[in-house]
């Protein structure tokens, strides 16, 4: 059976759409699951729990919508994308490997997790490389690994295509590295543990950017989501959730960067404009 581009084009958007899927429904299922561990652990039910941590539900749903409107914008980004030059993404390969080699050693030998997690009296200890290791070790079980690894291959990807590999390296490391030192030094009673959040949030907000600059091929109401996307990481900042912070430190960053492919206004079907390269 032979494939068209029409087909193949379905077929990744439905393959983009299932990421998107599982991406809004891993961090759900962490949600209550963080929940039901403070239930048992306070020995008191679910919505007491709620009720007597009133940041709690105002924290998920900003969490929960700044996800939905990234992904919104990220889909949209891979339509428009199709035109822009493809080399192989060695640097998002490279990062996705990582994360995907070293948490998986971490679920099977403890020590690896214990020796790279976030741990702030080994930080005044020395052991400097925890500001970067805990990018790499995602310690809140299978659905953390699991919504941090999908989100790496369906944005990392994405990010090379427009910036470059060593422009996605910086807006990965620099945006994980602030959002360390802000939870170190601002929370360090919850610096444990690890994640690659941080940094993919980063990399989300120079998405975010990117939209934005090329604002005029996209239809004007899609542009909504990666503005409210910003407008929440603020809000998430102040409420000391430093994902916001890795999204406003990638969004900054790329604000200073060039990006790899110019945009050459073409009609598109929907009567929107669609980026391609010279």
């Amino acid at each position: 059976m032979r494939f068209s581009p029409h087909n193949r084009q379905v077929g990744f958007r439905r393959l983009a759409f299932l990421v998107a899927a599982l991406l809004l429904i891993l961090p759900a299922i962490g949600f209550f699951s963080i929940l039901h561990k403070m239930s048992k652990d306070s020995g008191v039910p679910i919505v007491t729990v709620i009720r007597y941590n009133r940041v709690l539900l105002p924290f998920a749903c900003a969490e929960f919508v700044t996800i939905v409107s990234a992904f919104v914008c990220t889909v949209r980004l891979y339509r428009y994308a199709g035109d822009v030059t493809k080399p192989l993404p060695v640097a998002a390969i490279l990062i996705f490997s990582a994360i995907v080699v070293i948490s998986g050693l971490a679920f099977i030998f403890p020590q690896v997790l214990s020796a790279l997690e976030r741990n702030p009296d080994a930080i005044l200890a020395g052991e400097w490389w925890r500001l970067v290791t805990p990018m790499f070790v995602n310690s809140g079980g299978w659905w953390h690994y699991a919504a941090n690894a999908l989100a790496a291959l369906f944005v990392l990807p994405l990010a090379e295509k427009f910036y470059g590999s060593r422009r996605l390296l910086a807006l990965y490391f620099i945006s994980g590295l602030v959002g360390e030192t802000c939870i170190y030094t601002l929370e360090p009673r919850w610096a444990q543990g690890g994640g690659s959040s941080f940094p993919i949030y980063g990399v989300l907000g120079s998405l975010f950017i990117f939209a934005f600059r090329h604002r005029q091929e996209f239809p004007r109401p899609k542009m909504r989501s990666p503005i409210l996307a910003l407008c929440l990481a603020i809000f998430l900042c102040f409420m000391h959730d430093f994902h916001g912070a890795g999204m406003l430190t990638g969004a900054l960053l790329a604000c200073t960067m060039q990006t790899r492919s110019s945009v050459i206004p073409k009609t598109l079907p929907d009567k929107a404009l669609e980026p391609a390269v010279k």
